[in-house]
């Protein structure tokens, strides 16, 4: 009888834990970060294996820049469900916070299987932060080809580009530039900003 009662026991705390992580995320959705945060922690003192758990707190303290967020996104991509946009997500994470010896394992897994253009992004900014700027333009130029009407991958690259000690990869930034100003998009004053820096240097 005890041995039978060991599964329902575990099913129960999952069902208990994916309850507290949905109230989570009605909480994060509402803009309640210290109750969401509080939930999860809830969650994943029932069931600190649920992948659904462990992705619903990664994603809530990447969203806060948490200094958490690496770690549990390592628990989550240990999990058999974890997918690609987990191992990016982790690997992103890890850039952005400098953890570079990390981050290439994952990213070469992810590069070796037909890459999208945010693994090409997330490669892209590895690079630059590990001083290999020709290989990080690289990355951005085929991360836009993937994705050529992405405004933010063509102004990463004409960033890049800009970086250069090479005057045809500035008068190839300026070109970039120009285009993304001349667009109401979300990359508009960072380009124009980006822009009056080519002009002044040139």
């Amino acid at each position: 009888a005890i041995s039978a009662a060991k599964p329902i026991y575990h099913r129960l705390k999952a069902w208990r834990a994916e309850h507290f992580a949905a109230d989570a995320h009605n909480f994060a959705a509402a803009g309640r970060w210290e109750e969401a945060a509080a939930k999860y922690r809830a969650a994943l003192q029932l069931d600190p294996l649920n992948y659904k758990v462990l992705r619903g707190a990664a994603q809530l303290a990447t969203q806060l820049d948490r200094p958490e967020a690496a770690d549990l996104w390592e628990e989550v991509i240990k999990s058999p469900d974890a997918s690609v946009s987990d191992r990016q997500e982790y690997c992103d994470v890890l850039v952005r916070h400098d953890r570079l010896k990390m981050v290439e394992p994952v990213l070469q897994k992810l590069l070796q299987n037909n890459p999208d253009a945010k693994t090409l992004s997330i490669a892209a900014s590895y690079a630059r932060k590990s001083g290999d700027r020709n290989k990080a333009i690289a990355f951005a130029r085929l991360a836009v080809k993937s994705s050529p009407n992405d405004e933010h991958l063509q102004y990463v690259l004409a960033d890049l580009l800009a970086s250069s000690t090479d005057e045809s990869d500035h008068a190839e930034a300026r070109t970039l530039l120009w285009k993304l100003v001349e667009k109401p998009g979300e990359t508009h004053e960072a380009a124009l900003e980006a822009l009056a820096r080519e002009i002044g240097r040139a």
